[in-house]
């Protein structure tokens, strides 16, 4: 797509500047780097895929993964960030790049795309960091290669962010009492482990607004549609449940572990993020993941 049309349609979703001119690229991610997309009054649903593989290992080292969402409500938003990524890779403007990455794994959802929320600094972070925290020349780089000054001032703040993090977590971390079915951390790397039937597991990570999750429960409650291979995750609003394998079932079927993972992990903030083992979609068993992410809640 060119990036004449790439602009037009960004137009249409992040609005227009003040002289009703269609926003140009640069607007575009500075307008998103603000949280600023528009909503429509008509929800879009449908398969949106973005591939980001085949980069230079310094360019984007921790970064080289396709990614698809099943969307109820943001597919045409969707798209829009896909083809901006696209441009984006086009110009070598990885800052912009890895944040675009993020918009469009989060839904396109307006309350996560802002610089300034945990959901969106959580994401440019992983983005940074290898085995030892922040890589000071990615975050260099990436806040070089940025058309939003906030979202350049967002990648430069994430080492202080760690380190803050880091600190509190020293200070604050204590043994907790915990029922043998869950606990307060999770990976999808271990599902391979053999974990007892019906264990949820509670995470810090990925975390979605509750209330999104209550949205997307609600959904999926009475949906008998079928659901066949990929994307392995259903997204609407905030909040995506996810599965560990292809299996093919009726929507309605996820809602139960969903919910139970829910009522089992949502945290004093109104936040959640948990995994459910072991779960039958009608006859096939998977993990089953609810997070703010269409690839799980580690």
């Amino acid at each position: 797509m060119r990036t004449s049309s790439i602009c037009l349609l960004a137009g249409m979703l992040l609005g227009r500047t003040t002289q009703g001119q269609q926003l140009s690229y640069s607007d575009s991610i500075q307008a998103l780097a603000f949280g600023n997309i528009a909503t429509s009054s008509v929800e879009s649903s449908g398969d949106v895929w973005l591939n980001i593989t085949g980069f230079a290992e310094k360019e984007l080292p921790h970064l080289q993964t396709v990614v698809g969402i099943h969307s109820l409500d943001n597919a045409r938003e969707l798209h829009v960030i896909a083809n901006l990524a696209q441009s984006a890779a086009s110009q070598a403007l990885w800052g912009d790049l890895v944040f675009l990455y993020n918009v469009f794994s989060m839904n396109a959802y307006p309350a996560y795309a802002d610089v300034t929320t945990a959901q969106m600094q959580a994401g440019l972070l992983d983005a940074v960091s290898g085995e030892n925290g922040p890589e000071e020349g990615l975050i260099e780089l990436y806040a070089s290669t940025s058309s939003a000054s906030s979202l350049g001032a967002a990648y430069r703040a994430l080492t202080s962010q760690y380190n803050n993090q880091q600190q509190s977590k020293a200070t604050s971390l204590s043994p907790v009492a915990a029922e043998p079915t869950m606990t307060t951390t999770a990976a999808v790397d271990k599902r391979e482990m053999d974990y007892s039937r019906n264990q949820i597991i509670c995470s810090a990570a990925h975390v979605a607004v509750g209330a999104a999750c209550i949205a997307l429960l609600g959904r999926i409650r009475v949906d008998g549609s079928w659901k066949s291979g990929g994307p392995r995750d259903i997204c609407y609003e905030g909040c995506c449940i996810s599965w560990s394998a292809n299996a093919t079932f009726q929507i309605e079927n996820l809602y139960n572990d969903a919910q139970r993972c829910y009522n089992a992990c949502l945290n004093v903030s109104g936040g959640v993020s948990c995994e459910a083992y072991n779960v039958s979609l009608q006859g096939t068993i998977v993990n089953q993941c609810l997070s703010n992410r269409p690839n799980g809640c580690a």
